[in-house]
């Protein structure tokens, strides 16, 4: 038997995302110059607003809803605090501290609208989510400061682009685990993140807004364009769809069971594949492994870097990269980038270029593939530092055999997080 417990809420994709960013990090943490403010950013910020912050530690309300998520998910030995300010946005934002003896703790910052907007249901999902982020160690990485810094070494544009999208599973998870927090009352979570982000409250007619966001939801993934992937927290439709399908599930409704281990497993990989299609639909290159994407997208990315007439190291290094997560060989490809010079860039340019339609006209390719793979191929232009016209020309070659005009190209390079 086994028990099912906030552990298996965390999606697989979150944590193949943290393990590439984990192997970034090993190479590139020595870039993160130390004594540069920057660096500092998320320490500032919690003084500046327990400066002005009343804690709630002992109020009754307050009690009664820390105790119950103590209980849920067994956090005895941890205190939080919740403390409330004054905001001209509602704002939620949590900080792990320790004591002067090493011991854990976690406080929670609220804005007013925490308590003028929402119900005792609305707040617990809220704080749960909180929460969430310290059980699942979502600040073991220095996201913000990584992402804000302007590095300049080649391989970094990837690192942010992952930093961004594990940003955004860590607060689906975090979703999932408020869900869990207000027992599994999916229209109060849902109603907590419209109110939070409308600026709404209990007094206005909110009722029909979770149905008209879950159509925003459809609007947005049917336009494959509409990505806006330099924001570290997913769209909200997107959010409230997955917490309107997952409390559904068997893995949310036997949280806390003992459950068969075949029905363990299966209750897993239903909750996971849910997630990562709801998920692809609107962030379809954060799934770019498809062995299928890759007869296209690497050898594009070769002729990318090919497009200024040099073999630039940085490009070299993501390329492989690319290959080495590809689980195939691509060996011509590798004799490529391994080469130090050759004779007729154009022409090599151009065989790849036409090989790549070839194989996505085979393929079928529509745009749900064709728009990753630009996106992807975005980041290699970008990974020397600079999106050379070149490039972009390369890019839009390709891009024009399936009606992707340059219009599109500078869309995608707008909502597409650059270094």
């Amino acid at each position: 038997m086994k028990v099912i417990t906030y552990h298996d809420f965390q999606p697989e994709i979150e944590k193949r995302l943290y393990k590439e960013i984990e192997t970034s990090l090993n190479e590139f943490f020595g870039y993160i110059p130390s004594g540069k403010n920057d660096v500092y950013q998320d320490e500032k910020h919690y003084f500046e607003l327990i400066k002005h912050a009343v804690s709630l530690k002992n109020h009754f309300t307050v009690k009664s809803v820390i105790s119950k998520l103590v209980q849920i998910f067994d956090l005895q030995n941890t205190d939080i605090e919740l403390f409330v300010y004054q905001d001209t946005v509602f704002n939620v934002t949590c900080f792990p501290r320790k004591t002067s003896d090493g011991k854990a703790f976690f406080q929670i910052f609220a804005s007013q609208h925490f308590f003028n907007n929402l119900s005792e249901d609305e707040q617990i999902g809220i704080v749960g989510h909180e929460i969430a982020h310290f059980l699942f160690d979502h600040f073991k990485i220095p996201a913000h400061e990584i992402i804000n810094h302007p590095f300049e070494h080649s391989e970094i544009g990837e690192l942010k682009s992952n930093l961004i999208y594990h940003s955004k599973i860590c607060e689906i998870s975090a979703d999932v685990i408020g869900l869990i927090a207000n027992d599994f009352n999916s229209k109060a979570y849902s109603m907590a993140l419209i109110k939070y982000i409308t600026g709404l409250n209990g007094k206005n007619n909110v009722s029909p807004l979770i149905d008209i966001v879950l159509q925003q939801y459809h609007s947005y993934a049917e336009d494959v364009f509409f990505n806006h992937a330099n924001a570290t927290h997913p769209l909200v439709p997107v959010r409230v769809k997955i917490i309107n399908e997952v409390a559904k599930l068997p893995l949310i409704l036997n949280f806390g069971k003992a459950i068969p281990e075949k029905e363990y497993k299966r209750y897993v990989t239903e909750y996971n594949d849910l997630i990562n299609d709801i998920v692809r639909k609107i962030y379809p290159e954060i799934f770019p492994d498809e062995s299928i994407i890759n007869e296209v997208l690497i050898p594009m990315s070769v002729a990318v870097m090919l497009a200024d007439n040099k073999i630039d190291q940085g490009e070299v290094s993501l390329i492989n990269n690319m290959i080495k997560k590809a689980h195939r060989d691509f060996d011509e490809l590798k004799s490529i980038l391994s080469s130090s010079e050759y004779s007729n860039f154009n022409r090599l340019k151009s065989s790849l270029i036409d090989q790549s339609i070839k194989t996505a006209k085979k393929e079928n390719f529509d745009k749900n593939l064709i728009v990753p793979v630009i996106r992807k191929l975005i980041i290699v232009a970008a990974s020397d530092g600079n999106i050379e016209t070149s490039e972009l020309n390369t890019i839009f070659k390709f891009a024009k055999e399936f009606n992707i005009s340059k219009k599109d190209i500078v869309m995608m390079i707008k909502t597409q997080y650059k270094i």
